[in-house]
């Protein structure tokens, strides 16, 4: 009896691949090990870039502070420069009443021989400056403030005095009007018209 039991023990060894079930468990033992280390290593990749993330999100938070910040510095600054200027023009008014400005009458880029030429540019400066105020230019623009100055001045002018600025101003007449003129000359010899004209 005792020799059958350890005959089936011995048979069933030979059946069972005990060293193959081994060896198989290790390379999964192995396999485990090799993925919970990868784990392990992704796990501190994540961390490190929340830690980043968060890092830039509390810098992105400064710069919005500072940015509100500086806006209101900007805006503090135009408005001192706007009353500043204020102050000035009222205290010059009863000054400047006396000798208002008027233009050359021979040249529209400039005032008369009567004011200084400090006084001159320092009128042409100030104007600039409430301009580019009034219409929201940029530090160191100007393109607002000569937009919102020219439909002003048509506005405001009549056609007589137009003319006078343009005819007295060297510039208009030896730069901008030969331009205009070629462009018109252009547009009229390939116009329709000057085909019919031609034709008759």
């Amino acid at each position: 009896m005792g020799k059958k039991k350890s005959s089936n023990k011995e048979a069933a060894r030979k059946r069972f691949p005990v060293g193959e079930h081994s060896s198989k468990r290790q390379e999964l033992k192995e396999i485990f090990l090799a993925k919970n280390a990868s784990l392990k290593v992704a796990k501190k990749d994540i961390d490190k870039l929340s830690k980043r993330i968060k890092s830039h999100k509390e810098k992105i938070g400064l710069l919005s502070v500072e940015e509100q910040s500086l806006q209101g510095k900007r805006r503090k600054l135009e408005d001192k420069k706007i009353n500043k200027l204020r102050a000035s023009l009222k205290m010059n008014l009863t000054v400047r009443r006396k000798a208002p400005s008027k233009l050359d009458p021979h040249n529209s880029e400039k005032l008369q021989c009567s004011l200084s030429v400090l006084s001159n540019r320092r009128r042409r400066k100030e104007t600039l400056d409430v301009c580019q105020s009034l219409h929201g230019d940029a530090e160191g623009e100007t393109s607002a403030a000569l937009d919102g100055m020219w439909p002003t001045m048509v506005n405001e002018s009549t056609s007589g005095r137009l003319k006078a600025y343009l005819d007295k101003s060297p510039k208009i007449r030896s730069k901008v009007n030969p331009s205009l003129m070629s462009k018109q000359v252009k547009g009229y010899q390939d116009s329709n018209d000057n085909m019919c004209r031609s034709l008759k």
